[in-house]
């Protein structure tokens, strides 16, 4: 279906321009870096994208290609 397809590539890249940007940011205020509960939150939220892009490869893979 293209619908699992488009929302994989959809996080894919909002995955890769979120850490992107969280990389800018604190290139741009080192500061930051010893606030470790903000640094911990951003890594959280950016694990948690990793993971659902990786649930939708996952059932990409199980579903469509595992099956034929």
């Amino acid at each position: 279906d293209v619908v699992w397809l488009d929302r994989h590539q959809t996080l894919g890249v909002g995955t890769a321009v979120y850490f992107l940007l969280l990389w800018l940011i604190f290139l741009q205020r080192p500061a930051w870096l010893r606030r470790q509960v903000i640094v911990t939150v951003l890594s959280l939220v950016g694990w948690g994208l990793l993971l659902i892009t990786m649930r939708y490869g996952e059932a990409l893979v199980w579903r469509f290609l595992m099956t034929k």
